[in-house]
């Protein structure tokens, strides 16, 4: 099912939040910086707006402001206007 920001938001991988964290040591998964548990975010390796799932293996812990920033892009998608941008 495609994502429709109309549809009720389906919250269901917020449980994989603790894990998420534990497992990138408390870093965001793009750029590094610590993170304090409350303000880690959860980010869609594949946004659900292009397909993506909630599974666990499609989430990745990150800080808003990557998370913000990624929008809808895929990691790669993401990672090469953070090269474009450095340049």
């Amino acid at each position: 099912m495609k994502h429709n920001r109309f549809n009720k938001r389906d919250n269901s991988y917020l449980k994989h939040k603790k894990e998420l964290f534990e497992e990138m040591n408390g870093k965001c998964a793009y750029c590094g910086i610590e993170l304090e548990y409350k303000k880690a975010t959860i980010d869609h390796k594949v946004p659900l707006a292009v397909g993506g799932t909630n599974d666990r293996g499609n989430l990745i812990i990150c800080c808003f402001s990557c998370n913000h920033y990624k929008r809808n892009r895929d990691i790669e998608g993401f990672r090469k206007s953070i090269q474009n941008t450095v340049k």
